[in-house]
């Protein structure tokens, strides 16, 4: 894509969001993402930090003070809990601020569970 059709898909973007009140829209890809991925950068990379400089200096007597498998080791553990921590970020920040959101979606997964218990399958097989 060139640069003008990027621009001309960004105008009609905003002239969509802005001209229809699809305010919903804007909020879950600006403050809805930008609150979830700020957190989970910050908490990563105070894992990694927090990774990397005490179990480099509690092993500096052993390995030597420039050892890359404390790195290596970090690395894996911060993209280990990449997706679980994301996912227990975005479920604070629903329940904490789209509690409408969270609540009806709850609402729909216990319906459906307690209609999948009492739904007889046979019956409805006939």
């Amino acid at each position: 894509m060139s640069t003008e059709q990027l621009k001309a898909m960004d105008q009609r973007f905003y002239q969509k969001v802005w001209s229809q009140g699809n305010l919903d829209l804007l909020d879950e890809l600006l403050i809805n993402r930008t609150l979830v991925y700020g957190l989970l950068t910050a908490s990563l990379l105070a894992v990694y930090l927090v990774l990397g400089f005490a179990v480099q200096t509690l092993l500096s007597s052993l390995l030597g003070h420039n050892n890359d498998l404390v790195l290596v080791g970090s690395t894996l553990i911060v993209a280990a809990l990449f997706q679980p921590l994301r996912h227990r970020i975005q479920q604070v920040i629903d329940r904490r601020f789209y509690r409408r959101k969270y609540d009806a979606a709850k609402i729909v997964a216990a319906y459906g569970a307690t209609l999948r218990n009492e739904v007889d399958l046979n019956h409805l097989q006939e």
